[in-house]
């Protein structure tokens, strides 16, 4: 891997670099170039780098400079970002008596020290300190960042030719890259995006309406044949079918052009409904809504049993709720049709969520989502008749569950299982009990017992799928 350094010499990142990685290393003395520009663009054209890093750089990189390199542009700013952009913020941070500042390495965009920070350290501001002191400490942090995200780019060497979320956020940056565009379309997109271990959703305005525009990360060409497969087969389905709940889909093959490639997208209307766990957080002292809403949520998943269609990964997360407490589902990643045949289940859904037989679970099927639906219940039906849970569990935080991980091998070992024992609740102990029986004794995703099919809770409540 080669690497450009533009700086101000002398300083600890040039001599950190410099014993890293030697030959590969070009380092420009910014202070020594006549023609700024000219003088960066020659050197990127001969020398060719994978990276640049910018560090006590006086000079404002154009966007035709950083937007050509394979691994994107960095810079090393003097502050723990996003406090005191701009240059040389030593003074306003001294002015403010701060305790606390560092130094932050952050991907180059067009606006200056706003990109994603990559990684940040620390340092106490000693009541003695100076600025000429405390600039050594940032430098010395400085030159461990940078020997840091170095080391951790050439680890990950492999997937140097797979697009990743820098080389989207660049691509944006020109409507010329959007092939998805139709000639009058007009966009803007004011950097709005949410990151997956897979994806990297776009929110844009696309002729007055807002829209999802998803693309793929380190993707192969097997992977990109596998996706736009599905992808066509999911989004040809629900145009043709029109099902409740989904929202139709628009493949792009040739989606979007980076410095990588040309890769597909998928495009749906942005969902602004508010997912289910935010839902339950503003109704947790309802109960008799809470207890309306699992009988929506049970009315739901027969629908999708009778279409024989699953999500893949259904949790609380990726089912939406209106302000009427109706449902609907975003992210069809991992979404079966029954069009498909033979297409490998390779993404497993959130493991919180997820029966032990769907890790051994070979196809996409219709059943992958029976037993995450029960556990979305059991929260559902435990917070309807126990409000307190949500505080008691944290169910804020999205990491946090009624069932955690750990807990749905042994439910009779879980806190919802003590809680419920202590609380004398027959109706959720019974609930309990089944579940723990499913995961012991069911070995596979088509062998447990379908919500609608189940005792559970359906005293009261009859559902005909087929007038839906």
């Amino acid at each position: 891997m080669k690497l450009v350094l533009l700086t101000t010499l002398p300083n600890r990142v040039a001599v950190t670099l410099g014993n890293q990685l030697g030959d590969n290393l070009c380092i420009l003395d910014i202070t020594q170039l006549e023609n700024k520009k000219e003088s960066i663009m020659k050197v990127l054209h001969d020398y060719s780098p994978d990276v640049l890093i910018t560090y006590r750089c006086p000079y404002v990189l154009s966007d035709d400079i950083w937007a050509i390199l394979p691994l994107g542009a960095y810079n090393i700013h003097p502050s723990l970002l996003p406090k005191y952009k701009g240059l040389n913020p030593w003074r306003d941070i001294f002015r403010n008596h701060e305790s606390e500042s560092g130094v932050t390495l952050h991907r180059i965009t067009q606006k200056i020290d706003s990109g994603t920070i990559v990684s940040q350290k620390a340092f106490i501001i000693d009541t003695s300190e100076t600025i000429e002191s405390a600039r050594i400490k940032a430098d010395e942090l400085a030159a461990e960042l940078a020997k840091d995200f170095v080391s951790t780019l050439i680890s990950n060497a492999s997937l140097w030719a797979f697009p990743n979320k820098f080389d989207y956020l660049e691509a944006f940056i020109s409507q010329k890259n959007l092939l998805f565009l139709k000639e009058n379309d007009c966009i803007e997109y004011d950097d709005r995006y949410i990151e997956g271990a897979f994806c990297i959703v776009f929110q844009v305005l696309l002729n007055g309406e807002k829209y999802a525009v998803r693309c793929w990360k380190c993707l192969n060409e097997i992977d990109r044949r596998r996706i736009c497969r599905r992808m066509k087969q999911v989004s040809d389905w629900i145009k043709n079918v029109q099902p409740l709940y989904l929202h139709e889909i628009t493949l792009y093959e040739d989606g979007i052009k980076t410095i990588k490639g040309v890769y597909p997208v998928t495009m749906m209307k942005w969902n602004d409904d508010m997912s289910l766990r935010k839902y339950l957080s503003l109704h947790i002292q309802e109960s008799p809504l809470l207890e309306t809403l699992s009988d929506s949520f049970i009315t739901m998943v027969s629908y999708f049993h009778n279409l024989r269609i699953s999500h893949g990964d259904m949790n609380m997360d990726n089912i939406r709720v209106k302000a009427d407490g109706s449902f609907s589902l975003i992210d069809y990643d991992t979404f079966y049709v029954p069009t498909m045949e033979d297409e490998k289940d390779e993404v497993k859904g959130k493991s919180e969520y997820q029966h032990h037989a769907r890790n051994q679970n070979m196809y996409l099927s219709e059943y992958m989502d029976y037993y995450s639906e029960y556990i979305i219940l059991l929260a559902i039906k435990s917070l309807a008749r126990h409000p307190e849970l949500w505080d008691l569990f944290g169910l804020t935080d999205e990491e946090s569950h009624i069932l955690n991980r750990n807990e749905l091998s042994d439910i009779q070992s879980s806190r919802i299982y003590f809680f419920i024992r202590e609380k004398k609740d027959k109706v959720l102990m019974q609930f309990l009990l089944f579940m723990d029986d499913m995961w012991k004794n069911k070995n596979s995703l088509n062998s447990i017992i379908p919500i609608e099919k189940s005792n559970i809770f359906l005293d009261n409540l009859y559902i005909n799928v087929n007038s839906i």
